[in-house]
């Protein structure tokens, strides 16, 4: 959960049954971080979104977990069903 992800792509995140745009946060950089925490906050486990990639965050993992294949295609359904 780092700063590393730097490009201004759209970010959000989905936990608890809500889809929410980090688009709020005025700094590009700092977008996916906050995401990252806002997950690990209310809900601990939950998905981030940077443009068409989708990360799964866990409390079993201190890094977010890029996903692929069918992981990605089933966390894209559990999104499509929250927002």
């Amino acid at each position: 959960m780092t700063g590393r992800h730097k490009s201004p792509v759209p970010v959000s995140c989905c936990y608890n049954g809500k889809v929410v745009s980090m688009d709020y946060v005025p700094d590009p950089k700092m977008r996916f971080s906050l995401a990252c925490y806002r997950v690990r906050d209310n809900a601990g486990t939950g998905y981030v979104m940077e443009g068409d990639k989708v990360y799964r965050i866990s409390p079993a993992s201190k890094m977010a977990k890029i996903l692929t294949g069918e992981a990605r295609e089933h966390a894209l359904a559990e999104i499509a069903a929250c927002g």
